[in-house]
């Protein structure tokens, strides 16, 4: 009997355990984007895993991390970037993940005002969480999102989206 439960539970997580390159995309329990880091660590670690990095979450959100701390935002159907900041901040054994974006009247996606911090679990924002984990992050900021005060291009939500698909839509 209890061959074939896990005969079972592996024929029903078996495709959805896999990772690549630039981080999981799907739905469901995959694994987190690379390099992880666990909950607990030191926010040193969380500050190497953000800096320099570019982020697809929930397929319409682009944002980019540079180690100084100023975050650049590309949001679905906008056409001028979000100009803020990150931090991280430590809560007893979780780490928080902070952004502000002090030009804009709201946050986008919420109803919070641009210029306070809106926090969150790292942990859930950078890959821990196999529901809301990014959809992708890549090393650099791939379309120069820190070199701009515009979009590149307004695109539509798809839950599809990927890094690779915007791209070749700014070629």
């Amino acid at each position: 009997m209890l061959r074939f439960i896990w005969a079972l539970a592996a024929l029903a997580l078996g495709g959805c355990w896999y990772s690549s390159p630039i981080s999981s995309r799907g739905h469901g329990w995959t694994t987190p984007t690379a390099p992880f880091v666990p909950p607990e660590r030191p926010l040193q670690e969380w500050r190497d895993r953000l800096a320099d990095r570019t982020w697809l979450y929930y397929s319409k959100y682009v944002f980019y991390t540079p180690a100084d701390g100023r975050a650049f935002l590309w949001y679905a159907g906008e056409p001028r970037l979000f100009i803020g900041e990150w931090k991280l901040e430590k809560t007893g054994r979780s780490t928080q993940l902070c952004f502000r974006y002090p030009g804009a009247a709201t946050h986008p996606g919420s109803s919070r005002r641009g210029d306070e911090w809106l926090c969150g679990d790292a942990f859930f924002y950078l890959g821990g969480d196999p529901v809301n984990h990014p959809h992708e992050s890549v090393a650099g900021d791939i379309f120069g999102l820190a070199d701009r005060r515009d979009a590149p291009f307004v695109f539509t939500w798809d839950e599809s989206m990927t890094l690779a698909k915007l791209q070749a839509r700014r070629r």
